[in-house]
């Protein structure tokens, strides 16, 4: 059986072939998200975005697919998370384009942001596109989450748009990540700047030797949010760009302290697509949490795992 893995994620969606006959994982694509410049996303875009996905893959028997979590569909628009309000809508990003079909539902990994009359737990069919069978839209957290298969002695730290600590109990999210570096890259390209140029000039002892006080929660969904973000501890001869960019990065390693118990954790697995794009966060981890085993996982094949294993365990 060979199955299309859509991940539709805040920045990217990643496309993958997955053949159950001898478990090989190939043909991996990605395009930019509609999500990148927008918050708010038609449904016809993202149905033409959907549909033109699975059209242009031949010879696959079924489609297997995630999405982001916590937006809700009002008047045809799809919020995301970014600005959505604590409000429940009916339908995940992807599901509700099935909404006509008779076996329209919503996968149970969407149930703290939908209001759904039926819920499935495994893999059940949606709905068809040019008679290829759709199954249940999952989570892309959960997916994550099962690829990873930690241990009580592990912790993700999936660093993306969104970030998350993630352990075999527990889960908190919405902590700055992606998202607040976009507001300092507003900055940036207002100067003509890059900010993640900076960022990778950085030294480890440049970050350690940072002296500015960042609150990240610079947008309102952040789970910090107040008033917005704020720097503290500015004087002369200390508002510079390697300072600026030091203690942004020293902060957004520091952040997650407080989520880790360390009388049970060990080992540290960092997920995510900007530990892909700042190599330098590996070794800041290895120095702020020196008791800990640190591990990057490859963000692109995370997700597609958990995909796998869903496939594999209901289908």
């Amino acid at each position: 059986m060979k199955y299309l893995l859509i991940d539709f994620g805040a920045s990217f969606i990643k496309t993958a072939t997955y053949n159950s006959a001898n478990n090989s994982l190939e043909n991996f694509q990605e395009i930019k998200s509609p999500f990148v410049e927008k918050n708010t996303v038609s449904k016809d875009t993202v149905q033409t975005i959907f549909f033109e996905i699975v059209k242009g893959f031949k010879g696959v028997d079924r489609v297997v697919a995630c999405s982001i979590l916590g937006g809700y569909y009002k008047d045809n628009l799809y919020y995301s998370w970014k600005v959505a309000e604590k409000v429940k809508g009916s339908s995940c990003l992807l599901s509700e384009l099935f909404r006509e079909e008779k076996t329209f539902h919503v996968h149970e990994h969407h149930r703290d942001a939908i209001d759904a009359q039926k819920y499935v737990k495994g893999l059940e069919i949606l709905g068809y596109i040019t008679e290829i069978p759709v199954y249940s839209i999952l989570g892309d957290t959960h997916c994550v989450t099962e690829s990873l298969q930690l241990t009580p002695e592990t912790a993700a730290i999936n660093l993306g748009t969104g970030s998350q600590v993630i352990t075999s109990t527990e889960r908190y999210s919405f902590i700055p990540a992606g998202r607040s570096f976009l507001v300092f890259e507003e900055l940036f390209n207002s100067l003509g700047l890059s900010l993640f140029d900076y960022l990778n000039q950085l030294s480890v002892s440049d970050v350690i030797n940072s002296s500015l006080k960042i609150n990240l929660n610079n947008f309102k969904q952040s789970h910090k949010y107040k008033t917005g973000g704020s720097i503290e501890f500015i004087e002369e001869g200390s508002f510079n760009i390697k300072n600026l960019t030091g203690s942004i990065l020293k902060e957004i390693v520091l952040q997650y302290s407080e989520y880790i118990e360390r009388s049970k954790i060990n080992t540290l697995l960092i997920v995510g697509g900007i530990p892909q794009k700042l190599p330098i966060l590996c070794d800041l981890f290895k120095q702020y949490y020196p008791e800990m085993d640190i591990k990057i996982e490859n963000s692109k094949v995370s997700t597609h795992q958990g995909l796998i294993r869903y496939i594999n365990k209901y289908l």
